[in-house]
């Protein structure tokens, strides 16, 4: 009875027209229902914005469109000059305002046109063109494009630090700009996890290796080493595998061994002084030669685009070691019996014997040119 006593005047109302206040009505089901035949096939109309019933035809709701409103009322006469153009990242500038369209010669949409993009934006766009159908032609993926269009925003928008231009931004023309864009994608690719060699970059952008490195050392005085340089690394040979081998159509089980080599190389420092493609290269024709996998070294300098004198070299400095590179327990025991090993240090503060630390190293000198003259009787190996 207590419940009654505090009533509003719209609930004493209802009570007397005879409705249950206890009670609750479900409205859950109705909204997929029909108000007039009780059926559940209702459509959503996006072009008048109703909710029809496909049965009876009644509307059962209206709701609001929030799209921008674009359309012509199919009327050619009409334009879009009350809609602005969309947002862009690399062009903030020219994203503002509204488009002023007109039939003929109107000096008023003539001057609009030509003040929208700034000169800035206008060469940087330019510029990411370029981009797009460079790397589109040599079939490098989207993920890698946008992530050199945004580098190269940021390189566009570094300004001097130092020197009577402090504050001014850094002007780049001819080579040096084809050789930062080179730099751009370069990084853009490790970015990405699929990285390319810097004859790879130099073949698309029709340039030296030498401006390819030139371009690669101007962009890290550019771009600040704490905020994005250690996301980028050091190129391995293993980021070269599996791209050039899945292309000698190499079996992934092979891939893995290669990949394997690789590394091993890495730890043991093994073939220091060659480029990671050529590194790369090596480890194939290692694995090629030890599994009878018919390719040839000629198959492989032809797809890494590298000399075969040099994949020579490079497959000379690692086959001796191929059975400590073949084996991943071998290779991590050598490297903990080198870890064990305590290297000794000459104090230059505290007298010592010179002559007796010179003796000292010409016996170890010595000891090591006996053991390569007996080994070299092991120095043949049949491929």
């Amino acid at each position: 009875m207590d419940k009654y006593l505090d009533m509003s005047d719209e609930q004493i109302d209802n009570l007397l027209m005879g409705l249950d206040l206890d009670t609750k009505p479900d409205n859950s089901n109705n909204k997929s229902l029909c108000k007039n035949c009780k059926s559940n096939s209702l459509v959503i109309d996006n072009v008048k914005c109703h909710i029809v019933c496909t049965s009876c035809a009644v509307i059962n709701e209206e709701y609001l469109d929030e799209n921008p409103d674009i359309s012509n009322n199919d009327s050619e006469t009409q334009t879009n000059s009350r809609y602005g153009t969309p947002s862009s990242f690399f062009y903030p500038k020219a994203s503002l305002g509204t488009k002023i369209v007109s039939k003929g010669y109107n000096r008023l949409s003539l001057l609009q046109k030509q003040g929208q993009m700034p000169y800035k934006e206008k060469s940087l766009m330019d510029v990411l063109d370029t981009i797009q159908i460079k790397c589109k032609k040599y079939g490098i993926t989207q993920s890698i494009i946008d992530s050199a269009k945004i580098l190269y925003k940021k390189v566009s928008e570094s300004v001097h630090n130092t020197g009577k231009r402090k504050g001014k931004s850094i002007i780049m023309r001819c080579i040096n700009r084809r050789s930062m864009i080179a730099a751009c994608l370069f990084h853009a690719c490790k970015l990405q996890k699929e990285t390319r060699s810097p004859k790879e970059i130099a073949d698309i952008y029709d340039l030296e290796i030498k401006n390819v490195y030139r371009g690669c050392r101007k962009f890290c005085e550019i771009i600040d080493s704490n905020t994005l340089f250690y996301q980028i690394k050091s190129s391995q040979s293993s980021d070269f595998i599996e791209r050039y081998s899945k292309r000698l159509n190499i079996d992934n089980e092979y891939i893995i061994i290669i990949k394997d080599v690789s590394l091993n190389i890495h730890k043991l420092d093994l073939a220091s002084t060659h480029e990671p493609p050529s590194v790369a290269a090596g480890c194939i024709l290692l694995v090629t030669r030890y599994y009878n996998i018919q390719i040839s070294k000629k198959q492989i300098s032809d797809i890494f685009s590298i000399s075969d004198v040099t994949i020579s070299k490079t497959f000379r400095k690692i086959w001796p070691y191929h059975k400590i590179v073949l084996s991943n327990k071998i290779t991590d025991l050598i490297l903990e019996k080198k870890n064990l090993i305590k290297k000794d240090y000459i104090d230059i503060d505290t007298k010592s014997d010179i002559s007796t630390t010179y003796k000292d190293i010409k016996s170890i000198s010595s000891d090591i040119n006996e053991s390569d003259n007996s080994d070299e009787s092991d120095d043949s190996y049949d491929f």
